[in-house]
């Protein structure tokens, strides 16, 4: 027990080192102390704690931020975060990402370190990893192209995309580059060229943005507000009554369409057309 709190005091320090705007080589990620953190982190829940001897929630525990939790996931939940729904300072969910053959594919560790520590997570920290403990991506990583259930990095001025889980990623991380590419010349953010393993990775994560679900049909793409009701009518019922086209204002060129001229418009500034 002990030990374990000496861990979580270390963590919790370091932490407080991520936080404090430590320099940042103009290339990188993240500094060094936060590496080191993510690190120990990862260490601490493996290795001083066990987390796959804490207590398995329900259902896997879902988040607005982070990786997506597939319903095929696990969570694992420390005595905080099993005492109290709320999950107070303290707490911990760690989640084991699942394929349908149930091989975990990824862990995510999501802890509640400290008061006012970041208002956009209301005070999580998370940080996503291969199985073996390798850091893929955090909370609190500086990446101007990030997206959610993608990784990106830039490599000699191109941006290579991967999705959270693949086994591409994961040998992207470990050996290097991968023998199968697709490039997208042009295609990504200021104009760079966007590279991965496949096109469909690509043309997803180029019309990929937080807060919005897009549908691709015939060509022309289609852009709803995450939640809204004329999201939930297009399910149900299709091509809603009233619509709003752009032509060519997409991503590629593409024809948007959608509820209003609002919802268009905040898609659009939110990919950076």
């Amino acid at each position: 027990m002990r030990k374990a709190l000496n861990s979580l005091v270390i963590v919790v320090g370091l932490l407080v080192v991520c936080a404090s705007g430590a320099s940042l080589a103009e290339d990188a990620l993240r500094t060094p102390q936060h590496q080191q953190y993510a690190s120990e982190l990862w260490k601490f829940v493996t290795e001083s704690q066990d987390y796959s001897k804490w207590a398995v929630a329900d259902s896997p525990a879902q988040f607005d931020f982070g990786p997506s939790i597939g319903a095929t996931s696990i969570s694992y939940l420390n005595s905080a975060a099993q005492t109290d729904p709320s999950f107070p300072i303290g707490a911990c969910v760690v989640t084991q990402h699942r394929d349908d053959a149930g091989e975990v594919t990824g862990v995510t560790v999501n802890f509640r370190a400290r008061p006012d520590y970041d208002r956009r997570t209301g005070d999580w920290y998370w940080a996503h990893y291969l199985p073996d403990g390798t850091v893929v991506k955090t909370s609190a990583d500086k990446n101007p192209h990030d997206k959610r259930d993608f990784v990106t990095r830039v490599d000699d001025g191109r941006l290579w995309v991967f999705r959270i889980g693949s086994p591409d990623l994961a040998q992207f991380l470990t050996t290097g580059e991968p023998a199968k590419i697709a490039i997208r010349v042009g295609a990504g953010p200021n104009g760079m060229t966007v590279k991965g393993t496949d096109g469909e990775t690509i043309d997803s994560y180029l019309l990929a943005a937080d807060g919005f679900v897009t549908f691709v049909d015939d060509g022309r793409l289609w852009i709803f507000k995450a939640g809204s009701e004329d999201l939930k009518s297009y399910q149900e019922d299709g091509e809603p009554a009233k619509i709003v086209i752009r032509v060519g204002a997409g991503p590629n060129g593409m024809t948007v369409k959608g509820p209003d001229a609002e919802t268009i418009d905040a898609y659009l500034s939110a990919i950076g057309n």
